[in-house]
């Protein structure tokens, strides 16, 4: 993905821009490059600029905008780094994030791939809320059914826990022999830190919008960033839960076996996220 900008609502990620060409207008005024849809930001509020191999800001509003710790008084230039974030409004901010070349990458003459991968993204962001909201009403009569089943008579229920147990018995043998073959110990899908290289290896047979958020996760994991790694892998959690959601099982061909690599790509999420979320 080439250098774009990332805008911010009230901390959360809502929408991104590739940076196509060297200057950009941001605003909330409809012809701007990097549109921000809220009354309390600038017609105008700021020109991006790429110069001599990085980027500067200039302040078009008449009062001050914050980039990271440093102040950018009205009419004034400050040069921007990889991911500092410049406030435009007390809720709104962006972000520029270079990942590779810093240069503007043209995508199409019409902006029709970034329109898509605004859409797409967009998209991902409903289906994630439409998961979290099932997962929830999920738990709820989960502990609807509990305290229902909590009043029954104790007696009532041992004749149907047996016929269910031998159901579960029979069922999970079954499974077992249905079921692609999960990682072992010493596999390395069963090692956190191993499970990006070894999956890579067969991205050919993995969603290609699955490898690109790995890619780009593990990148942030290995620079150290910490609020960069929290965004992609929830990015990835949220990616990879659609995925799963679609198709089923996701399986990869490793040594003539259907090997399910699910858990260990929700291994991975969990071990780093667990990691950065400390910090």
């Amino acid at each position: 993905m080439p250098a774009h900008i990332e805008v911010y609502y009230n901390g959360d990620e809502t929408a991104e821009f590739w940076i196509e060409k060297p200057v950009l207008r941001v605003g909330s005024n409809e012809s701007c490059d990097v549109l921000i849809r809220s009354s309390l930001v600038a017609s105008h509020a700021a020109t991006i600029q790429y110069r001599d191999g990085g980027y500067v800001v200039h302040n078009r509003t008449e009062s001050p905008l914050m980039l990271a710790e440093r102040t950018i008084a009205p009419g004034a230039s400050e040069s921007w780094q990889d991911r500092e974030t410049l406030l435009v409004a007390p809720d709104v901010s962006v972000c520029l994030v270079i990942d590779g070349s810093a240069a503007p990458t043209r995508q199409a003459r019409d902006n029709t791939v970034l329109k898509a991968y605004q859409q797409k993204r967009e998209i991902e962001r409903a289906e994630q809320q439409a998961i979290e909201e099932q997962k929830s009403d999920e738990q709820q009569a989960a502990g609807e059914a509990k305290q229902e089943k909590a009043s029954l008579d104790p007696q009532l229920l041992v004749g149907g826990v047996c016929f269910v147990l031998a159901l579960l018995m029979l069922g999970g043998i079954g499974f077992m022999l249905l079921k692609p073959p999960a990682a072992q110990s010493g596999d390395p899908l069963a090692t956190p830190p191993n499970i990006p290289a070894e999956l890579l290896k067969y991205k050919s047979e993995m969603p290609s919008d699955l490898v690109i958020y790995l890619q780009e996760a593990q990148q942030a994991v290995q620079r150290g960033d910490a609020t960069l790694a929290r965004r992609r892998l929830h990015r990835l959690r949220a990616e990879l839960a659609r995925q799963t959601t679609e198709r089923g099982e996701l399986t990869i061909n490793r040594n003539g076996q259907m090997f399910d690599y699910g858990p260990s790509l929700t291994r991975y999420i969990n071990y780093y996220l667990a990691q950065v979320e400390e910090r």
